[in-house]
């Protein structure tokens, strides 16, 4: 499996678990578990898009465009010293 197919598949999945939480009561345990999961999806998105990236060589490391799909109250913002 290519690092393109794997992140397609994370997005799929990922997408999955937004249309599922919607679905779900707020403050439920499922609520939480794909709560849980979307976050789980986020960063091996973020991880795999970065190896991606280094192993193209490429040094500059920029936001994945899938970023725009997570919630931004979902998000984990980094802050730089």
């Amino acid at each position: 499996m290519s690092p393109d197919e794997a992140i397609d598949g994370i997005l799929e999945l990922s997408a999955e678990a937004h249309a599922k939480r919607r679905g779900a009561a707020k403050d439920s345990p499922t609520f939480h578990k794909l709560t849980g999961a979307v976050l789980a999806y986020g960063a091996a998105l973020d991880l795999l898009t970065k190896l991606r990236k280094e192993c193209n060589g490429s040094k500059e490391v920029q936001e994945p465009g899938w970023l725009s799909i997570i919630p931004l109250s979902l998000q984990v913002h980094k802050h730089h010293a």
